[in-house]
């Protein structure tokens, strides 16, 4: 509340209302007048408002009471105003009516008195000065111009107050989304979004090429954005006042409101959306810019002119590294590609020295060495497939050779290695310590070498300089840099070439010595031996699963069973008609000519035709078979499959000991049956028995291994051989040692012994018995034969 009085201007408000009241009243008591006069007033019970140099302003459409202090005033105390400060003579000047509510006397002759007072409609803004009389016989006095106050008609809104609820409204949605646009549009910067557009979703990159056409104009747009936002702001703070009214009340809404949910709620949901947001309400962006084109693009050019082009972010290969390690989780990148990345941003800084093979951990080969087995056998053992060749002194490599170019070589020839590094003519690679893995790798691909020589510079003092050999680098220790993993095949000798630590390889030096010193064998692949095994299991019946099992019939067909016959030999004939064949014959491949009938009918048998499976039938009997058809060469090769008598056998033991033990006969198992029957075929095939002279040169054998055929018993020192190798069912053993023949009535062919079923054919107090070629015994504790 503000008053007025001689010159001195005191507030009343609050708790220290009454003390100025008091103060007031001891300056009133000090300098009391004779006279009447007016010393203060306020206005009570209505609204009003206060100019800038402190004058009370009313509105002159509105009834108001004053609260009046001064000296001997009385209830005919009357009030008017004038706009003269200097007199009120002119009766035409006092206007407004005053009438008294209440007088209440204070400390006499100090005086309170409360009026009524309205006001005329007049021009506002003017200054009123007070005019009193305290009798109907008296002339007004004019109260001096320090006690004065305005009459102002407050202005009236431009909206209705629910047109202006409904502005401000949307003027809080405009302010919030000028400031999530401000995050969310700035934060894509022309980098992120030319990302977005090539690696997004469809819907992220048609939402990136949106915000691109506004985005590559920067500071244009985020002039544009906070012109928008500080001229909503201040529209919306005007607008607020206008509603709740000025003071602390508007101030504490406007800042709530512009922080809350102009601010916190936009950026938080724009910094996660902003992509989304920011193409939705691109055609509000659009709008603005052009409204603020004539302020927004100037400032603009300004900022460019000073601040350059916006590049966006752009990082190095190191930075970008830490970005993946940082983001890993979160871009959902596992161990092994973070291993990839990493190699491939590293590898440029990295020399070929870091990576290297040293040059002793290298297998090298002399150019004077010839390609013997021996030679031959180590650069097998090396597990390398390129080697450098040096001639005298291992600094001195003249020549690269290739694990390929031995596939045609035959030990037996000794080629010397200089003639195999003339014909190939290769030369080494020599590359500097210090090349970056980058540039020999670029090298690797052009030149198409994938070895090259490491080498470095050696000072000699008084002498030219000489080279020295580090190690070697090969197209392979560069992949293994890159996706950071050493890559190990089944050529390595070693895990890592820095550790040197050996890895387990399967030694294959037995196969490759075969390979080399045998004839080839022809073997059938897995596919071929599924295949043959249910052709043969289903449609010959000596070899169903009755007989024969489907295991057991595999392993048969991984033997040396498969033969090829050449067209060179048309004179050969696989079977003659009138000559004993005790062998089954299979055609895998090609084609034969079958004769038949006394006017030598014949027709061509082609792939999975059979001949022979008679003599399969009856295995125990000595009556060879013999064909009434003769087979003979045709046009073309032929691939067969021929399985003897004797060989079937060995089939048939093995089945029956599979089938009676319950318990899959092994690959070794069999193996030693198959080479007792193969032995005896090749005997009786030199002997021209067992119907096996049309196919004597077919045979083939492998040296036996200290198995005897026929029977065996323990000596004296414990040593026991055997006939069989399937032990148990198969074999008769006698209970006492001092037997060393069978007591066999040759002519009832029958024979009971007492035996012990053993499985251990080296024991000492047992002997082995085997009763004929052709007889296969099960026996038990006594057995009859």
């Amino acid at each position: 509340m503000y008053f007025s009085c001689k010159h001195k201007h005191f507030v009343f408000g609050g708790h220290g209302r009454h003390i100025s009241l008091s103060l007031v009243f001891f300056l009133l008591v000090l300098t009391q007048p004779s006279w009447s006069q007016l010393v203060s007033f306020v206005p009570q019970g209505s609204k009003y408002e206060t100019t800038d140099t402190g004058v009370i302003s009313l509105d002159p459409t509105l009834s108001h009471s004053l609260l009046v202090i001064g000296y001997n005033l009385t209830n005919s105390s009357l009030i008017k105003w004038t706009e003269s400060s200097t007199n009120c003579d002119e009766a035409s000047s006092l206007f407004g009516t005053i009438s008294v509510l209440r007088v209440t006397p204070l400390e006499p002759p100090i005086v309170r008195s409360l009026y009524n007072v309205t006001f005329p409609l007049i021009s506002t803004n003017k200054v009123l000065y007070f005019c009193l009389r305290n009798d109907d016989n008296e002339d007004f006095t004019h109260q001096g111009t320090d006690l004065q106050l305005v009459v102002s008609q407050p202005s009236s809104s431009l909206l209705p107050l629910p047109v202006t609820i409904i502005f401000i409204l949307i003027l809080m949605v405009l302010s919030g989304l000028f400031s999530g646009l401000n995050l969310g549009l700035m934060a894509l910067d022309p980098t992120t979004l030319k990302i977005v557009m090539r690696s997004g979703s469809k819907k992220q990159q048609r939402y990136a090429k949106i915000i691109h056409r506004v985005r590559r104009y920067g500071n244009y747009l985020l002039c544009t954005l906070l012109l928008g936002n500080v001229l909503v702001n201040s529209t919306f703070t005007i607008l607020l006042d206008n509603v709740i009214g000025s003071g602390i009340y508007a101030v504490i809404g406007s800042t709530l409101a512009i922080v809350i949910f102009g601010e916190i709620v936009p950026q938080a949901i724009c910094s996660r959306y902003g992509l989304l947001i920011g193409a939705y309400t691109i055609w509000l962006t659009y709008i603005f810019m052009v409204v603020t084109f004539p302020l927004a693009f100037p400032i603009s050019l300004i900022l460019n002119l000073i601040l350059g082009k916006e590049i966006g972010a752009v990082y190095n290969r190191q930075q970008l590294l830490e970005l993946l390690k940082v983001t890993k989780e979160d871009a959902d990148i596992n161990d092994y590609e973070l291993g990839i990345l990493s190699g491939a941003l590293n590898f440029k800084d990295r020399t070929v020295t870091e990576i290297m093979t040293k040059y002793e951990h290298v297998f090298c080969v002399d150019i004077d060495m010839v390609l013997n087995f021996e030679t031959m056998k180590q650069i097998y053992d090396s597990g390398f497939s390129r080697m450098p060749i040096y001639e005298e002194d291992r600094n001195n490599i003249v020549g690269i050779l290739h694990l390929r170019d031995l596939t045609f070589i035959d030990p037996e020839d000794c080629i010397p290695i200089r003639q195999l590094k003339d014909f190939y003519n290769r030369h080494p690679n020599f590359v500097f310590f210090d090349t970056t893995l980058e540039k020999q790798l670029k090298d690797f691909v052009d030149t198409g070498c994938h070895i090259a020589i490491v080498k470095d510079i050696v000072e000699v003092e008084g002498a030219d300089n000489e080279y020295k050999i580090l190690g070697i680098i090969t197209l392979e220790d560069i992949i293994e840099a890159i996706i950071g993993r050493q890559i190990v095949d089944e050529y390595d000798q070693f895990e890592d070439n820095k550790t040197q630590k050996k890895r387990k390889r399967d030694n294959n030096i037995a196969a490759v010595t075969e390979m080399m010193y045998t004839t080839p064998v022809i073997s059938l692949s897995p596919q071929q031996v599924l295949a043959v095994t249910q052709f043969l299991s289903s449609s010959v019946p000596p070899f169903n699963s009755s007989h024969i099992t489907k295991n057991v019939l595999s392993h048969l067909l991984r033997q040396d069973i498969v033969f090829k016959l050449s067209r060179e030999r048309s004179d050969f004939l696989l079977y003659q008609s009138g000559t004993p064949a005790n062998y089954f014959t299979l055609i895998l491949e090609g084609m034969l000519l079958v004769t038949i009938g006394e006017e030598g009918l014949q027709f061509q048998a082609h792939g999975f035709y059979t001949f022979g499976s008679k003599c399969l039938l009856e295995p125990y009997s000595d009556t060879a078979y013999v064909p009434d058809f003769t087979v003979s060469m045709g046009p073309v090769e032929c691939l067969v499959v021929i399985v003897t008598k004797r060989r079937y056998l060995a089939a048939l033991k093995a089945s029956r000991f599979e089938n009676e033990q319950s318990q899959t006969v092994s690959a070794e198992v069999f193996n030693k049956e198959w080479e007792v029957a193969e032995t005896t075929d090749l005997e009786a095939s030199l002997a021209g028995k067992a119907g096996l002279t049309n196919i004597t040169h077919l045979l083939r054998t492998k040296p036996l291994q200290g198995l005897s055929i026929g029977a065996s018993h323990s000596n004296s020192n414990g040593a026991s051989t055997a006939g069989s190798p399937l032990g148990g069912p198969g074999s008769l053993t006698h209970s006492t040692a001092e037997s060393e023949a069978p007591l066999i009535d040759e002519k009832e062919l029958s024979l009971t012994v007492p035996v012990m079923v053993t499985n251990d054919i080296n024991d000492s107090r047992t002997s082995s018995l085997i009763i004929s070629e052709d007889t296969i015994v099960t026996c038990n504790r006594e057995t009859r034969v």
